[in-house]
């Protein structure tokens, strides 16, 4: 799986989500703040909510990419260069009906 989005804002957030549920998700995003943009990657696992890692952005315009093999999620940011961000286990979203 290849996920990938460009986001430019001027204020708020907006990014891409990976949802199973409210208690089960990840959240990639550009956010604004009192420094600038920056790229945040939030996690959301029953009820633990955790910011997993934040980058400030020189712009407020990046693309942010999202890739999966059978184990992780691989969380990237597309700027003038491809910087991996993080991983993160897929099992965490995943629901055995």
């Amino acid at each position: 799986m290849n996920l990938s989005v460009k986001v430019s804002l001027d204020q708020g957030e907006a990014g891409l989500t990976l949802y199973m549920d409210e208690m089960q998700h990840y959240d990639l995003a550009i956010r604004t703040g009192a420094e600038g943009c920056e790229a945040v990657l939030k996690i959301n696992i029953g009820t633990a909510k955790h910011t997993l890692a934040v980058f400030s952005l020189t712009e407020n315009c990046t693309g942010l990419l999202v890739t999966a093999d059978p184990l992780e999620y691989h969380f990237y940011l597309i700027g003038e260069n491809i910087a991996v961000f993080t991983d993160f286990r897929c099992k965490y979203l995943y629901r055995n009906s």
